[in-house]
């Protein structure tokens, strides 16, 4: 038991060392790609201006689908052992799992908190704390969810561990 112990805080202290190294290198990868490509092929103003507009929303959209995948344990994985509901059958098309109907009330836990608080953190964070680009902007949210969705990713821990590599 303390062995098992042991390699949980092990894993937890490198995530903390390995994913901003990681975010690091993938936000750098990503700059110079942009770079890249539109030193390669300029873009008028205005379609960049475009562009980079959806790319936002759709950067914002993939951030927000890998934090809630990421946090929804933080949320919820105490409470699951301790508070077991019962299978709530929605009339004869499915029924709700336990767990289920303990992450739907997570997500919406998640949604309340940023509905109610999140529009001044991301003010904060958007205009107080370091002035970036809309371009710098869509490549710090991008390497962001790239890092959070490789390290709530099951399928990627699982590939992992069977191929002999290390976890993420």
């Amino acid at each position: 038991h303390t062995h098992v112990d042991l390699v949980i805080i092990t894993e937890i202290v490198v995530s903390w060392f390995t994913s901003p190294l990681l975010a690091a290198l993938v936000a750098f990868l990503l700059m110079m790609g942009v770079k890249t490509y539109l030193k390669a092929k300029p873009v008028p103003l205005l379609y960049q201006d475009a562009y980079t507009r959806l790319g936002l929303i759709l950067a914002g959209a993939f951030s927000a689908y890998s934090l809630g995948a990421n946090n929804i344990a933080n949320v919820m994985g105490p409470v699951m052992s301790v508070v077991p509901l019962k299978p709530l059958p929605i009339g004869h098309l499915f029924v709700f799992s336990s767990d289920q109907q303990l992450f739907l009330l997570g997500a919406i836990a998640i949604a309340v908190g940023i509905y109610t608080y999140s529009h001044d953190v991301i003010k904060t964070v958007g205009n107080n704390m370091l002035k970036m680009s809309p371009i710098e902007a869509w490549v710090v949210v991008m390497a962001h969810a790239l890092v959070l969705f490789l390290f709530s990713s099951t399928s990627l821990h699982l590939f992992l561990t069977r191929h002999g590599l290390p976890a993420v």
